[in-house]
């Protein structure tokens, strides 16, 4: 049993990635302007149609005249509370809601609840996942931050995308399901199960795609936990019901058919209407574009995700994390199934294959346990990967995260380039009009920027406060290393 949870490792990750995520705002996009879209037609005019805002975006659906949101629900109701608070900070400083500043704002604001939250949800269970499954307080930490700060999720977690919200709702969800399969309390055991519920439900209504993920672990959960499967599946659907009835009741209100997503009114994406949703049959060769081809294949991205099928199999390797390991590879091969079959597989002005976010912290889990077991040489190769993922990542961030296909090497045809001009923060999208990005030149008009700039730094120097608190962050930690207690079994 897990006696000892190291709190203070698990802040410093947590202060980290809120700071690293909330340094940077990228701009708009289709994808985003569509979200900000629904938020602000229900916030400022009560209605679910973006008909006066959807000029910025070409991802809408059209149903009986009207314009709405093409995307699953979950994120933009999630964001309309903290978004609807914020307001009325713009009011009293007199900046007006539809204005550049104003809706950048609001965009701002909707982020860091909808995205950047999650995604430090997000590490922070796969943190306490990884010592749950016997793995050290170090390797539980080194996956966590990998997953964080070296994967293509820290440019997710910055932009008003679903990715990082559903990848939480999943994690949670497994999280839950391998707290039930331990000591067993009736009242415990009841809050779990609907916890698997409610979670997974909420990321089905965020990312449609999730769904074959969540069933993998309600199966995780039938094979390990202590009570009848009736009664479990019949817990696990009273916690999805809140969520169900919300896609049902949000269907009904826009197309007048709980059964009718907006996906199914897609304007101009016609491949949509191929197989399930634009889902036909997984095809090898664009399994490899995911995995290793230029320029979407994500071990470019992160390398140190070779090591992670090695990691996942020394995990299961040990009796008590056998299922959960077994679960958590198989929700890496379906997204990578899944991604290939998809008409848009390579998710447009994207940081890598995104459709793999809610794979990223499960393939993340096995380098905690390959760590464990690796000798120094491979501990060795483990950190160069990681950093060299870290760097490339802090890289597109900085600099921009919505690339075009046409961007062979984000790191070589971008971020060097910026580097060599002192240039940061290159997004040119707009949540205000729908202008496709450009090739940006060193000096431009920026949509997009970070702390440092709004600080008064220049270029790259406006960094340093970001580096500084990783900094203050590590030292605190080496500091309290022998007092915060390790995991035991």
């Amino acid at each position: 049993m897990l006696r000892t949870v190291p709190v203070k490792v698990a802040l410093a990750i947590g202060v980290v990635l809120l700071v690293s995520y909330g340094y940077f705002y990228q701009g708009g996009g289709w994808n985003q302007n569509s979200r900000l879209d629904e938020i602000r037609a229900v916030t400022e005019h009560g209605t679910l149609r973006i008909d006066a805002y959807a000029a910025n975006t070409g991802d809408r659906a059209r149903f009986d005249g009207h314009l709405y949101s093409d995307k699953a629900p979950g994120q933009p109701l999630l964001a309309l509370a903290p978004v609807a608070l914020a307001r009325p900070l713009l009011t009293l400083t007199g900046i007006p809601t539809d204005s550049e500043r104003g809706t950048a704002f609001l965009a701002y604001v909707g982020t860091v609840a909808t995205a950047s939250l999650p995604a430090i949800v997000a590490a922070l269970a796969l943190y306490w996942l990884a010592l749950a499954l016997g793995v050290s307080v170090t390797g539980s930490a080194i996956g966590a931050l990998a997953f964080g700060l070296a994967t293509p999720m820290w440019a997710y977690a910055t932009l008003l995308w679903s990715h990082a919200l559903a990848c939480a709702c999943l994690v949670l969800a497994f999280a839950a399901c391998v707290a039930l399969g331990r000591e067993r309390d009736a009242r415990r055991d009841k809050l779990l199960a609907g916890a698997i519920g409610l979670a997974g439900g909420w990321a089905i209504i965020t990312d449609y795609a999730v769904a074959p993920a969540v069933l993998i672990v309600v199966a995780l959960a039938a094979t390990t936990a202590r009570q009848s499967v009736w009664t479990l599946l019949t817990r696990i659907a009273s916690g999805a019901a809140l969520p169900l009835i919300v896609l049902l009741t949000y269907n009904a209100a826009s197309f007048h058919d709980p059964l009718h997503i907006g996906y199914a009114s897609e304007v101009g994406f016609h491949r949509l209407k191929q197989g399930v949703m634009g889902v036909t049959y997984p095809k090898p060769d664009v399994v490899w574009r995911l995995l290793a081809a230029r320029p979407r294949g994500v071990l470019l991205f992160a390398p140190q995700l070779v090591l992670a099928p090695f990691g996942l199999f020394l995990l299961a390797r040990r009796r008590s994390a056998r299922p959960a390991a077994i679960a958590a590879g198989a929700i890496v091969v379906y997204f990578v199934l899944y991604n290939s079959g998809y008409a848009y597989w390579s998710g447009g002005w994207s940081y890598g294959p995104r459709f793999l976010a809610p794979a990223l912290p499960f393939a993340c889990l096995g380098l905690g346990a390959l760590w464990d077991w690796a000798r120094r040489g491979l501990r060795t190769v483990a950190v160069a990967l990681i950093v060299i993922g870290g760097v490339f990542t802090f890289g597109a961030v900085a600099t921009n995260p919505q690339l075009p296909m046409s961007v062979a090497s984000p790191f070589t045809d971008v971020v060097v380039p910026a580097v060599q001009h002192d240039a940061v923060a290159l997004g040119t999208q707009s949540y205000l009009d729908a202008t496709p990005d450009r090739a940006v030149p060193p000096h431009h008009d920026r949509d997009s920027w970070n702390l440092g700039l709004l600080m008064g730094l220049p270029g790259w120097w406006s960094v340093l406060p970001l580096v500084a608190v990783w900094v203050l962050a590590a030292r605190a930690v080496h500091s309290g290393g022998q007092s915060i207690g390790t995991p035991s079994t």
